[in-house]
């Protein structure tokens, strides 16, 4: 039975701290335990609001307001503005490089541009696709290369006509 009496002796301080430091972080208080974090002074945070709201009013009064930030254009903006008005990867990647030559931009980063906007439903704005919504770069190459071969076929027709400095006409 003494040993139980010592034992709980020895653990009640114990509980006690435990029980303060708990009380202290979830008032914010100070309960003078070692360790707890001291609260700011009211007073204090007072005045420094003060001090903002008077320089933010002298700032206003003298003309001296800030200007809205601009957003900035950056490789996405230039990528994006690419894409929308119908180029394709390649031609979106010459266009970035163009207005950021130092930009670690690659043709996946301009694909990923592509497949966010056709993610979000973006309609494009120019190019063979205006109105249309922003197409995958595989539908981009097949049109280009249909439109090749197009151009290929109306030029070999062109040229059956003509004769050649090796044909014969007599044959």
């Amino acid at each position: 039975m003494k040993s139980i009496i010592a034992l709980s002796a020895s653990i009640l301080p114990l509980i006690a701290f435990a029980a303060a430091d708990a009380n202290s972080g979830a008032a914010g208080g100070t309960s003078g335990a070692a360790g707890a974090k001291p609260t700011a002074d009211p007073k204090a945070t007072d005045a420094k609001a003060q001090a903002n709201a008077k320089a933010k009013a002298d700032a206003k009064a003298e003309g001296k307001e800030k200007e809205p930030k601009q957003p900035k254009r950056g490789v996405g903006t230039v990528a994006m503005e690419a894409i929308l008005d119908g180029a394709s990867n390649e031609e979106a990647l010459a266009a970035v490089r163009k207005e950021f030559p130092d930009a670690n931009t690659t043709k996946a980063s301009i694909n990923w541009y592509r497949n966010k906007l056709r993610k979000d439903g973006t309609v494009s704005t120019g190019g063979a696709w205006k109105g249309k919504p922003v197409p995958n770069a595989r539908e981009m190459a097949k049109a280009a290369k249909e439109a090749q071969e197009g151009k290929d076929a109306e030029n070999a027709k062109a040229g059956d006509n003509k004769p050649t400095a090796g044909d014969d006409p007599m044959a």
